[in-house]
């Protein structure tokens, strides 16, 4: 059998409680009770890490079923064999983390009518190179649509009249503003980059380009490294959307950048007139409620959006 641990330098199937902390937007997993050390699998798997570090890989139906519902912030990427489709689709598909099915099989045409019934499979796929091509497009898809709202009531005069939605809206500038307040030395970028390097060790892709952004980095590049859609952009956008306070303390010293870089800007377009932007994304549906019911009140994206 193969096992994660030759590839993640961990025990195949772990437990939920076992399972090192995804920090990015996505959780791929992989389920096949076939998996084994041929060359196509061990090529896959490793191709898969590079596209997502955290990549879960499960024989066990149990196993994986368990820790796909101890998933709650993060959205699930599942790739699932043909033998196991129809009875993780029936236990799963209702999840919402769950976003993206793809089912890797060998016969196409048996699995075709599960497209029918459950619309969250993007494809079935009988070729490696086909499958991969199609995560990292839905990827790419996913990862620019992930946004989270906050909203501020103005007529909340005081902290005791705060809702739990504005006094989280406050909060989060608060911890920003702090944030950028701080001071930015070599320490703290180093800090960012062990972190980052530490996390992608067994990802050649990212630690190349961690080691080029040492090497090269200039703050009046940052908006251009964030646009990159590299490690600091996957990293980032994790932890302002969760506000995870630890993961932003690390990366302090990018984000007094970004935020300058932004600020400047600003300041050259803000004599322009009015300046229209256009970003398309999926909003779910309780979300698109809670705008509809707080016209007239402050809306803020715990992140930068890109347009």
């Amino acid at each position: 059998m193969a096992t994660s641990e030759s590839l993640n330098q961990r025990p195949q199937n772990p437990l939920p409680n076992e399972v090192s902390k995804n920090k990015e937007d996505i959780q791929l997993i992989w389920l096949d009770g076939n998996m084994n050390d041929s060359h196509d699998y061990l090529l896959t798997q490793s191709v898969l890490i590079e596209l997502n570090s955290a990549v879960q890989f499960y024989s066990h139906f149990d196993r994986c079923l368990d820790f796909i519902k101890s998933i709650k912030h993060e959205q699930i990427f599942l790739i699932v064999s043909g033998a196991f489709a129809q009875q993780i689709l029936l236990q799963t598909h209702h999840y919402r983390p769950l976003v993206a099915i793809f089912i890797f099989c060998s016969n196409h045409q048996r699995y075709k009518p599960l497209m029918k019934e459950y619309n969250k499979i993007i494809g079935i796929f009988t070729k490696q190179h086909d499958l991969l091509e199609s995560i990292k497009q839905k990827m790419n898809l996913v990862e620019k649509q992930t946004l989270t709202f906050s909203l501020f009531d103005q007529k909340q005069k005081s902290m005791k009249d705060l809702s739990q939605e504005s006094a989280s809206f406050l909060l989060h500038q608060m911890l920003i503003y702090v944030l950028k307040q701080m001071s930015q030395d070599q320490q703290s970028k180093q800090q960012m980059l062990d972190m980052c390097r530490d996390y992608y060790k067994n990802d050649k892709k990212e630690l190349t380009k961690i080691e080029e952004f040492q090497k090269t980095y200039t703050r009046d590049k940052a908006i251009e490294w964030y646009t990159d859609e590299c490690f600091l952009y996957k990293l980032l956008n994790k932890a302002l959307r969760t506000e995870d306070i630890e993961l932003l303390f690390n990366f302090r010293f990018f984000i007094i950048d970004l935020c300058s870089a932004i600020e400047q800007e600003h300041q050259l377009l803000k004599n322009k007139g009015t300046l229209t932007l256009y970003r398309g994304t999926q909003i779910p549906n309780e979300e698109l409620e809670k705008i509809k019911e707080n016209i007239g009140k402050t809306i803020s994206t715990n992140g930068f959006l890109s347009t």
